[in-house]
């Protein structure tokens, strides 16, 4: 007899339990297995948040220290930048004084004085300077020099001046290797 009740339990042939106990048993069973993997999903998303959470805090500061960071950057890059055109302005105001003394310098013509005396001041043993002459745009200089190389000394001389940086001697005054006689003409 066992045998036959194994036999109809196993073919799910033997049912004790009437039709509509059988449909509300199985109802509760799908509630309670649906219940079940709810929690359990539950479960599996709180636990993923509490293992990701450290890691997103850690990124946010991380993301925030960054953010920080280039801010300050910026700051002290404009903070530089500010500083640099503050130089350059202080290296131009220097400059437009400079530039405005040299105009002054420049547009008020040399005292006839003034001009003789550079020139009288600039000439070394060898040179004996016999003329000047000069007009409103020209100083010309004519002499006798002792030794070549004196004369060479004079005209550079006279050229690392501003004032008489285009003087010119020309060539042929230098053919003589002594007593060679020069004539310097300087435009004003």
């Amino acid at each position: 007899m066992q045998l036959v009740l194994l036999y109809l339990k196993k073919n799910k042939m033997l049912t004790l339990l009437p039709q509509e106990e059988k449909t509300r048993h199985i109802h509760e069973y799908y509630v309670r297995l649906t219940i079940v993997i709810l929690f359990f999903v539950a479960t599996l998303l709180v636990s993923a948040l509490v293992g990701l959470l450290p890691s997103y805090v850690n990124e946010r500061a991380d993301l925030n220290a960054l953010k920080e960071a280039q801010q300050q950057a910026e700051l002290e890059s404009t903070n530089k930048a500010y500083e640099e055109s503050e130089i350059v302005k202080a290296y131009n105001a220097v400059l437009v004084d400079y530039l405005n003394a040299r105009i002054v310098q420049v547009s008020t013509p040399a005292s006839p004085s003034s001009v003789l005396y550079k020139i009288l001041e600039n000439s070394n043993s060898s040179i004996s300077i016999s003329e000047l002459e000069m007009t409103h745009q020209t100083v010309i200089v004519r002499g006798v020099a002792s030794t070549r190389e004196g004369l060479i000394a004079f005209h550079n001389t006279l050229r690392s001046h501003l004032d008489f940086k285009n003087a010119t001697l020309p060539i042929s005054d230098l053919a003589k290797s002594s007593n060679a006689n020069f004539t310097i003409q300087i435009p004003l």
